[in-house]
């Protein structure tokens, strides 16, 4: 097929390089995004609605692209979810589907002068990204960070999670750190935690033998707050049932008078006493020889 599409030289930086599902996914979303701002028609139960995407969108489902992928439709949002913890594109909800946006579309992380360009036989999608000036680019990357809102606290809080991440995945590399402060107000926010919900939900996450390796920004915190804090009450009450339990049993003993009266006690009230010889040993009933 002719012609080109940009992707950004640092990739290579980036966990999604070192997984090939998702890398897959990146690429073909890539692919698909609208190369200058467009409308498109789709269609609904209302009838044909016409949406306006701009540069590095498209419109995907997840059960459509799953089967263009070859994928289920839980494998698909997975994926999707590890691109966007990874920031490497972001989900724009509407009300009948979802925008998906490719973030930093066709921005160059790094300069190569040794990279192919393409030529006047060649069907560029767009403009080549060597010859965006470093103004747009300043002025894309101020307009972002413009967005991203926190205190102090916000950002201490995104500083001790990166320190526990790091004890679990050592080879974690450098985030935002102010996007995580920022993810983290919204929690507070946005959703309604406080400070010790939220430390008390990943200290939990990030004990666990499945969850320690799958939170490891607070995005994917916040996306997954619901089941985590569900499973971190559910164990915490199932330890507390083992304790009392194990207390229980180290009680156990026949004269405690913890669980009611003696074992003799109890056997005279529902038997009566054990009969005697006139020796004044228990009677077994044998007759004397």
């Amino acid at each position: 097929m002719n012609g080109w599409f940009p992707i950004q030289h640092d990739i290579v930086d980036s966990p999604v390089f070192h997984d090939a599902e998702s890398l897959r996914l990146f690429v073909w979303l890539s692919k698909r995004a609208a190369i200058s701002t467009q409308r498109v028609s789709m269609q609904t139960g209302r009838g044909a609605s016409v949406v306006t995407l701009q540069r590095g969108q498209c419109i995907v489902g997840r059960k459509k692209g799953g089967e263009l992928l070859g994928w289920s439709e839980d494998r698909f949002r997975y994926r999707l979810e590890k691109l966007e913890e990874w920031e490497l594109i972001r989900r724009i909800p509407a009300t009948h589907w979802t925008v998906i946006e490719v973030v930093n579309y066709g921005v160059s992380g790094k300069t190569n002068e040794n990279s192919p360009q393409p030529n006047a036989n060649q069907t560029p999608n767009q403009t080549p990204h060597s010859k965006r000036t470093k103004k747009t680019k300043n002025q894309n990357k101020n307009t972002s960070l413009s967005k991203l809102r926190f205190d102090e606290k916000d950002l201490n809080f995104a500083e001790k999670m990166l320190s526990k991440i790091r004890d679990v995945l050592p080879k974690t590399k450098d985030p935002n750190l102010k996007n995580w402060a920022s993810t983290i107000r919204l929690m507070r926010e946005q959703d309604s935690l406080t400070y010790e919900e939220i430390r008390q939900v990943f200290l939990w996450a990030n004990a666990d033998d499945f969850w320690s390796t799958n939170i490891a920004s607070p995005k994917s915190l916040r996306n997954h707050f619901a089941t985590l804090h569900a499973k971190s009450l559910a164990a915490s009450q199932h330890q507390t049932s083992r304790v009392a339990t194990a207390e229980q049993l180290a009680n156990w003993t026949p004269n405690n008078p913890a669980y009611g009266r003696p074992a003799n006690v109890r056997r005279m009230k529902r038997y009566g006493p054990k009969a005697t010889d006139e020796s004044g040993q228990p009677d077994n009933g044998n007759e004397k020889q």
